[in-house]
């Protein structure tokens, strides 16, 4: 009987440690090996790795490794933004030939209206957010605004800015009808009061007077010489094409040169055929700039005073009146 009791004694005691080993440390186990598997208790709710990270960002943990590794949070997701966006490609112009337009300039003091020729360069309507330099074209005595047209000046500069051996730029040839001196002629007032702010206002030019040259032949270049000096501000590059300057302009034109700050001085370019025969005062012109010290090219070409010549240098005319733009 004592051995009985014993037995039943000691399974009793077993018994009681059993219970106790189930109510206090069974559920710790749980616990642990919850954690360890990555979930709270009490939730159904998977954690991150992010979590632990501690003071780095909430959405990139940096591992030991030489190669970064991103773990990304559960309400994480990309942005279409994050895509870095394509750089814009710059405009290419397709197009060989511009175009030629016409106007005409009204004032009270001319008799009849001056017309203008006004070329554009390639995708001048489709490059919208481009400027031009603008170059002023004058025509010589007994023709017209279309001289230069004839003489090619249009396929010629279609042809240069094609080959990309000078930048787009706009052409404007007005018509002077008045074979007077600039004394008495208002071709020059209505050129620099009317024509000159009604390109501007336009068309989409660069008004830096280093972006707007003027230039002529025969009387058309006296022209530019007694407007690109008189009105230096205005113009960067003077262009004489078998020409001169206007008679009784002498001391006036001291006067001019001495106004101009010498580093302000436009661009200056001579031409004329060694059978021209305005020769001599070509000459003229080249001893007064002389005087003046006035920095300038001068060429002598064979040829006469004739659209022949003029044709044959119409590339390099281009191509100076261009060079600085």
């Amino acid at each position: 009987m004592v051995k009985f009791h014993k037995t039943a004694f000691l399974s009793l005691i077993f018994s009681i440690v059993g219970v106790i080993i189930l109510i206090f440390y069974v559920p710790r186990i749980d616990q642990t090996i919850a954690k360890s598997r990555g979930l709270r208790t009490g939730s159904s709710s998977p954690t991150t790795h992010a979590d632990n990270i501690g003071s780095q960002p909430a959405s990139v943990r940096v591992s030991s490794t030489s190669s970064p590794q991103a773990f990304a949070t559960a309400t994480q997701s990309v942005s279409p933004s994050s895509t870095p966006a394509p750089s814009p490609t710059a405009f290419v112009c397709q197009e060989k030939a511009g175009r030629i337009e016409q106007t005409a300039i009204r004032d009270g003091r001319l008799s009849l209206p001056m017309e203008v020729r006004i070329y554009l360069p390639p995708c001048y309507d489709e490059d919208l957010s481009r400027r031009y330099p603008v170059l002023y074209l004058i025509h010589g005595q007994n023709f017209s605004e279309d001289q230069w047209i004839r003489l090619g000046a249009i396929q010629t500069a279609d042809r240069l800015i094609s080959e990309q051996r000078c930048p787009p730029f706009i052409i404007v040839m007005p018509r002077d009808r008045l074979w007077t001196s600039p004394r008495e002629s208002p071709f020059g007032a209505v050129f620099m009061e009317k024509l000159i702010p009604y390109i501007d206002s336009t068309y989409r030019t660069k008004t830096d007077r280093l972006y707007r040259a003027i230039g002529g032949l025969s009387r058309g270049g006296a022209w530019a010489m007694h407007l690109g000096i008189s009105q230096w501000q205005y113009f960067g590059a003077i262009g004489s094409h078998s020409s001169f300057y206007f008679y009784g302009e002498e001391y006036q034109t001291k006067h001019w040169f001495e106004q101009i700050p010498p580093e302000a001085i436009p661009r200056i370019f001579v031409d004329i055929g060694k059978d021209d025969f305005l020769k001599e005062p070509n000459q003229q012109l080249e001893e007064m700039l002389l005087l003046f010290d006035i920095p300038h090219e001068r060429y002598i070409y064979p040829g006469r005073h004739e659209e022949i010549y003029w044709q044959a240098h119409l590339e390099q005319y281009l191509l100076w009146y261009t060079s600085a733009w």
